[in-house]
């Protein structure tokens, strides 16, 4: 599930497609030394590559829900997908049966915490449509849409949120054009779009982001030369649709936008740009609602086309953090002001073939993020300078006193 597969697909499933030890690996060399990671899967870790299994070549999802982290992983042709769960970062349980019980659930893309149960969003290759699954425990997983939402063209569900009460998904459709769906009790689902916000080349709804009262939806533009811009979508009522800015922000390059997130009272848009001829690199994009969009970084964060993708969002610690995809490594980004960003890590933490950040998720202060790696299989990393803070591990002598004469 690379997104540098979409270059070889035309798919958003391209788009979404490194010994445990004591000490920590300062693999990417952070800005602060408050971040600091440490390998939970791969990358030495007692659990290896892939879980276990080098075919399982990216993390879709991550999500946590009644204080468990969940992560689906699977790969672009390989085995049904599968799903861990972890309660405190080293201990990993599989989930069986793999694939939800269906062989043809090729992966996860998107999780949604909504009214005391987790959903899951598939990818599905049998050409039937894709499947949300939910459970309230955390074991026990059962159906709660009809299959591609009664459209065997809908074959992944690629993005979810909640807005003002009501579940969302938006899906991948090859046919009529990326969907949305509405659910107010999780199970009985009411179309809100159908046809790609009018045109079919919209091929998914890659980004869904409830901000300012109204819901946003961001597009993936299917093109032979990538070259077609992605479209952003508001509306207030569901009924009614805004554009909320120039198709692409003005770069018919910017044919996706994966990435959505609120932070300082901005919503933040992360753009993909997969043409490595005439393309410039991703781009990052902050809007207030009212007044023009402002760009907040510079093409690729000065790598140009070797930063092709702006894959997520996180909110952690009270800063906004991103994950891209980057020839020689993925990145993970640090805002700070404007164009002014900070690189916590680098170089896929000291591992090439970790190609981008594909997702993650926050448990017990920690944030966790997970990879996409084809050669070897995906990896898992945790972020620890809590657990530093709160040990008596820190190698900063100068915050210890006295207490015993």
């Amino acid at each position: 599930m690379l997104l540098r597969a979409c270059a070889r697909e035309g798919s958003l499933r391209g788009v979404v497609l490194a010994v445990w030890c004591v000490a920590l690996i300062a693999v990417a060399t952070p800005v602060s030394a408050q971040y600091q990671w440490e390998a939970v899967v791969g990358g030495g870790a007692a659990l290896g590559n892939g879980f276990g299994d080098g075919d399982n070549s990216a993390v879709g999802a991550m999500a946590v829900f009644n204080g468990r982290l969940f992560v689906s992983v699977g790969g672009d042709t390989g085995p049904t997908c599968e799903l861990w769960w972890t309660d405190d970062g080293t201990t990993w349980t599989r989930h069986t049966p793999d694939g939800f019980g269906d062989a043809d659930n090729q992966g996860v893309l998107a999780m949604a915490v909504f009214d005391g149960y987790l959903y899951a969003g598939t990818i599905n290759r049998s050409g039937s449509g894709s499947q949300v699954y939910r459970t309230n425990d955390g074991e026990v997983w059962t159906a709660a849409n009809l299959i591609g939402f009664l459209n065997a063209n809908n074959r992944a569900v690629t993005s979810m949120t909640v807005h003002d009460g009501q579940l969302f998904a938006g899906t991948e459709n090859v046919v009529n054009g990326g969907q949305i769906y509405r659910s107010t009790n999780g199970t009985t689902w009411i179309p809100v779009i159908v046809d790609g916000f009018g045109l079919p080349a919209n091929r998914a709804v890659a980004s869904l982001q409830s901000y300012g009262g109204r819901l946003y939806a961001g597009t993936y533009r299917a093109s032979t030369l990538f070259n077609q811009p992605a479209e952003l979508w508001w509306t207030e009522n569901l009924t009614d649709w805004t554009s909320a800015a120039a198709a692409g922000f003005g770069d018919n390059y910017n044919m996706a936008f994966p990435a959505m997130a609120v932070h300082d009272g901005y919503l933040f848009v992360g753009t993909s740009q997969l043409n490595f001829l005439q393309g410039k690199g991703c781009e990052v994009w902050r809007l207030d609602g009212t007044n023009l969009p402002q760009m907040v970084n510079t093409n690729g964060f000065g790598a140009g086309t070797a930063s092709t993708s702006a894959v997520r969002f996180f909110n952690y610690n009270g800063e906004l953090l991103l994950g891209i995809d980057h020839t020689g490594g993925g990145k993970i980004m640090r805002y700070v002001d404007l164009l002014d960003w900070d690189t916590l890590v680098a170089g896929g933490f000291g591992n090439s073939s970790n190609l981008l950040i594909a997702d993650g998720a926050v448990l017990n202060s920690n944030l966790f993020v997970g990879t996409a790696n084809s050669t070897q299989g995906c990896e898992v990393y945790r972020e620890v300078s809590t657990l530093l803070v709160d040990s008596f591990e820190s190698g900063d002598t100068t915050a210890w006193s006295s207490t015993v004469p």
